[in-house]
């Protein structure tokens, strides 16, 4: 038989000895240019996945040739196949869409690559590379346009020419606002992404990720962030001989970045342009501000007979001028806010200052400034890690009372930045509060821990509420005592208020540390889902959102959603997204349900249920919660799901009308590439991939399938570079296509 198939794909294709191929010579302006209408679109969607080739190139996919000037030559990038990369600029005289990104797509590839020229390539040469147009991370709005390199041609250099300058370009061009909030300026920023860049009259709010070495910068009140690809700036990977990157302090002002602008994958995606410095003298640090952090409340939750003890800790930064004063403004509800001088240290850098009791029911806000002997002010007004200098997006806060905790008094916040008022940093813990609720999820419901099929993470099952009013839910977490928690129980928990972390923000309102939960009665019913539209909780709302916000750990329905997207996050091919028309919300797949959006599952679980694009379903219910910069939903059982129409593998009425097998793209493919096909009647299904020699390589699909379009990934990190064939039966219905891996 595999004789049979190799016979028949060799008659098929006739493999002949390799001859030079030509590809068409597209400019680097040509791939990378995008209508202004589209970018424009863009903006207004922010990082939705159902539209990302509105900002990807007019080429994707394409395979093709381009000339350029090497701006960044191999070795210095080295993120990426251990630093198989390079930056080429278009050699013409053009002030956007002018640089690419060449990249080798596995460092296997390199061996050739090297006898290619590809490595001995020095900055300002001139050189025709070819490679195929991809862009990197797929189905988002924030990607990278990038060429991966072709192998097998050699690399010679037609000429020189000098290296053009960077273009100074300020911070809005790429991001306007703080993130999370802001909003990214893809009609502005696409133009120069590839391209050097150069920034002014920064500082340092905040690192984005301090293990990395990267930093967020304000200028003017708009975030830009930094990214670290090449190996001067870095802490992950060992620096150049006879460099050290350290990172700048927090306050510290930039009086100057160069760098190229970047797009990546993960948490950081959805702040859309990173500036990536690349060679030593592209990031120029300047005088720091003062540094003010480590603010404390004693007690956490004062009643009205407390006076609340405030201290903080503030000292020059490296850089800086000595502290001159420390200041902390409070207001009781809307009263003007009284400015106290706080006590200065004695034997270490912590200032102190007490705001006296507070009526009842007072609601009561604060923040802090340090101030330099250089004239130099620093305002810290609250814990969040992204905003804790912006007085726009909220201050310290708590509310003076003379009761018992409720779950909104947890919850509940006027102000963007979406910090519980008795959460408090990563080093101290918040307030021990007592609050009492109905359970909405258990382990019945929720995966400990996340879904064992999940790679990123998950929520973990106990959630509660004391109705469906907006600020009634919480995230319930603690030790073994939990188990005995069900849904539908009424019960009183104890434990400490805290804002749990995803990629270093500290967003979600939660109790932790809870171990003797009361079960008072059982079997009550459980609180309303709330309606709302799925825009509510789309791409561009951050955490701490007005519309939002109220909802974190509720239990919320949408109307009608369709299944919009099946992979809309690359690292965790078990989300899903769903759109009810108003805008997309992502399906945190952590239920324990039967709805999958991954066709192979059912080989394992021949009982689940395989969602497809446009699948309707009347009602959706799940929790809420936010990660990776962006709020999720999470259905918990089968019950949870309405009636779906269009359950399978096309939507109503869109029947394929023939059998088909196309062509898999992209072709060539490294790691991976994509397999359709087409079928007008249920019947029982084969796929297999088999090598040149006709030995059985993987089966990708192998069982009963109703009618309908289907799309298979092929994955070959084991596999050698070559021709490898993919082969389709069903029925009498069978057909063979030749695909290439090159690495």
């Amino acid at each position: 038989m595999k004789r049979l198939i190799t016979i028949l794909c060799l008659c098929a294709y006739g493999i002949l000895p390799a001859r030079a191929q030509t590809y068409q010579h597209v400019s680097i302006q040509d791939i990378q240019r995008v209508r202004a209408d589209s970018l424009h679109l863009a903006d207004s969607l922010q990082t939705s996945t159902t539209r990302f080739k509105l900002q990807a190139s007019p080429h994707y996919h394409d395979t093709l040739e381009t000339t350029g000037i090497v701006v960044v030559p191999k070795g210095i990038m080295g993120f990426n196949s251990s630093g198989w990369n390079i930056l080429l600029y278009d050699t013409a005289n053009v002030s956007t869409w002018r640089g690419i990104w060449v990249k080798i797509n596995v460092i296997g590839d390199s061996s050739q690559a090297k006898l290619d020229g590809f490595d001995a390539l020095e900055a300002g040469d001139v050189v025709t590379i070819r490679g195929w147009v991809d862009e990197f991370p797929t189905n988002t709005l924030s990607s990278l346009t990038q060429l991966v390199y072709l192998p097998g041609k050699q690399i010679i250099p037609s000429g020189t020419m000098p290296v053009p300058p960077p273009v100074k370009l300020n911070a809005s061009t790429f991001y306007t606002g703080p993130f999370p909030g802001g909003t990214v300026q893809f009609s502005t920023g696409e133009p120069y992404e590839s391209m050097m860049v150069e920034l002014t009259n920064l500082v340092v709010p905040s690192y984005s990720n301090a293990a990395n070495g990267t930093f967020n910068m304000l200028q003017n009140g708009n975030q830009i962030s930094t990214y670290d690809a090449s190996d001067y700036y870095t802490l992950r990977r060992a620096n150049p001989p006879g460099w050290t990157y350290k990172l700048p302090p927090i306050q510290a002002s930039i009086d100057t970045i160069r760098g190229v602008m970047w797009v990546v994958s993960g948490g950081d995606n959805p702040k859309g342009y990173l500036i990536t410095p690349i060679f030593p003298g592209n990031l120029v640090v300047g005088a720091s501000n003062p540094n003010i952090t480590t603010a404390r409340r004693t007690p956490m939750a004062p009643k009205p007979a407390d006076s609340a003890h405030i201290s903080v800790q503030a000292y020059k930064q490296s850089g800086g001028a000595a502290i001159d004063s420390v200041k902390l403004f409070y207001r009781f509800n809307s009263s003007a806010f009284v400015a106290l001088q706080m006590t200065a240290p004695t034997t270490d850098s912590t200032w102190k200052a007490v705001i006296p009791p507070a009526p009842d029911s007072t609601f009561v806000r604060y923040y802090m400034r340090a101030y330099d002997h250089a004239g130099k002010v620093t305002p810290l007004v609250s814990y969040s890690s992204s905003s804790s200098t912006d007085t726009s997006q909220g201050f310290f806060f708590y509310e003076s009372m003379n009761r018992a905790f409720r779950i909104n008094d947890i919850q509940y916040t006027p102000f963007s930045n979406g910090y519980s008022p008795y959460a408090a940093d990563t080093v101290t813990a918040g307030a021990t509060v007592t609050v009492s609720g109905i359970v909405t999820a258990d382990t019945s419901d929720l995966y400990l821990n996340g879904n064992p099929a999940s790679t990123v993470g998950g929520v973990y099952p106990w959630y509660m509420q004391s109705g469906n009013a907006p600020w009634s839910g919480i995230w319930i977490v603690g030790d073994s005592t939990m188990y005995k928690l069900k849904h539908g129980d009424s019960v009183t928990v104890t434990g400490k208020v805290e804002e749990w972390s995803s990629f270093s923000q500290r967003v979600t309102t939660r109790i932790s540390g809870i171990t003797a939960p009361i079960v008072r009665t059982s079997g009550n019913p459980i609180p309303a889902a709330v309606s709302k539209a799925t825009s509510v909780f789309g791409s561009s709302v951050a955490s701490g959102n007005a519309g939002a916000e109220p909802y974190e750990g509720m239990l919320v329905k949408f109307t009608l959603p369709k299944v919009t997207n099946l992979n809309p996050y690359f690292s965790d091919a078990t989300w899903y997204e769903i759109n009810d028309g108003s805008g997309a919300v992502w399906v945190h797949r952590d239920g324990r349900n039967s709805y999958t959006n991954i066709a192979q599952d059912t080989a394992t679980h021949p009982t689940w249920k395989v969602l497809k694009v446009n699948d309707k379903i009347s009602t959706l219910t799940g929790i809420i919660h936010f990660s990776v910069n962006r709020y999720k939903f999470v259905p918990r059982t089968d019950a949870d799901f309405g009636t779906i129409t269009g359950i399978g593998p096309y939507a109503a009425g869109e029947v394929p009308a023939r059998y088909s097998l196309e062509q898999n793209y992209p072709n060539p493919f490294n790691p991976s590439t994509v397999i359709e096909f087409k079928m007008p009647a249920s019947g029982i299904v084969s796929l297999k991939v088999y090598n040149i020699l006709g030995q059985e390589v993987k089966t990708l699909m192998e069982g009963m399938q109703p009618a309908g379009n289907y799309s298979v990934r092929f994955e070959g990190p084991g596999l050698s570079t070559g021709v490898y064939f993919y082969r389709l039966q069903t029925g009498s219905f069978v057909q063979v296509r030749k695909m290439m891996l090159l690495k």
